[in-house]
């Protein structure tokens, strides 16, 4: 009986040992599990922060258009300063006209310091005209109503006709002075005469013919203007240096210095045209826009 007790207690204690071992088994099975866990756990952490330095790429990416963008603008506001330039605004001038004549216009204008040119226009199938004005601050072309004439620094016309003969009469030239009695310097000599009031001085300079028109009386001679013969050499002096255009085949300046009708007007024929330029400003404003003539498409 003794014997068969032992027996018994050998036999359980032995499953109790059993039993010990298969739990320490196991916990290292779920000890062996949270390690296999864990790698997995830090490849998404490392997927995220890839993701994050993805994310500041597309951030600088951002940043490199937003410059972009300010560079654009920056070019935008330089070009809409350069369009108050005269020779933006002679350019979209020019663009309002509809006309069949060929354009010309002048490139360089007598303005006042701090002063910015503008154009009304005006044209038809054969002929057009632009009236220069000087304004205090930007004005659009063809957007300039009520201004004061004095803000009118010229107009410049050109005109077709059906041939240069009709061209020819329609300019009328005065004949050539053939014999002069005033010497202008540069080889250029003047007919100088009085008739009704009104002292004429004229000369040649190619083809071009130049008159003076002066009251007799200094009374009535425009203050701007200092007499015939001071006027004419200050005008030869200017066109030693400044070019006017080849006229086909005739050009024409004539200069009022007259209180009342003041000014200057410039014409000369281009085969069957015939083109102007008319400034009631001093005579060498009109002829810096002459010898600046160009043509415009």
């Amino acid at each position: 009986m003794r014997k068969v007790f032992t027996l018994i207690l050998i036999v359980s204690l032995g499953a109790l040992t059993l039993t010990g071992c298969s739990g320490n088994d196991d916990t290292k099975q779920v000890k062996q599990t949270d390690h296999s866990t864990a790698p997995k756990d830090n490849s998404s952490t490392q997927s995220t922060k890839g993701e994050d330095s993805s994310t500041k790429e597309n951030s600088g990416s951002t940043q490199d258009d937003s410059k972009a963008t300010v560079s654009n603008d920056t070019s935008n506001q330089t070009e809409d300063t350069d369009s108050h330039s005269p020779k933006d605004v002679m350019k979209a001038a020019m663009g309002q006209l509809d006309t069949t004549v060929p354009k010309m216009g002048p490139a360089k204008f007598p303005l006042d310091a701090d002063m910015y040119l503008t154009a009304n226009t005006g044209s038809d199938t054969n002929s057009y005209e632009l009236v220069l004005l000087e304004m205090s601050k930007p004005v659009p072309v063809n957007t300039a109503k009520g201004y004061d004439p004095d803000k009118v620094i010229g107009k410049v016309s050109g005109k077709e006709y059906k041939s240069s003969d009709e061209a020819n009469k329609a300019l009328n030239p005065k004949p050539k002075v053939t014999q002069g009695n005033l010497d202008l310097g540069h080889g250029i000599k003047a007919r100088t005469g009085g008739a009704a009031g009104h002292v004429y001085t004229a000369w040649n300079e190619g083809r071009w013919m130049i008159e003076i028109d002066s009251p007799t009386d200094p009374s009535y001679r425009d203050n701007n203007y200092p007499e015939n013969k001071e006027l004419a050499k200050k005008i030869v002096d200017y066109l030693e240096t400044h070019m006017l255009p080849a006229p086909h085949e005739y050009g024409e300046i004539d200069v009022s210095t007259w209180k009342d009708h003041p000014g200057t007007t410039i014409k000369w024929q281009e085969q069957r045209n015939v083109y102007r330029i008319h400034s009631k400003r001093d005579v060498i404003a009109a002829l810096e826009m002459a010898t600046s003539i160009k043509p415009y498409s």
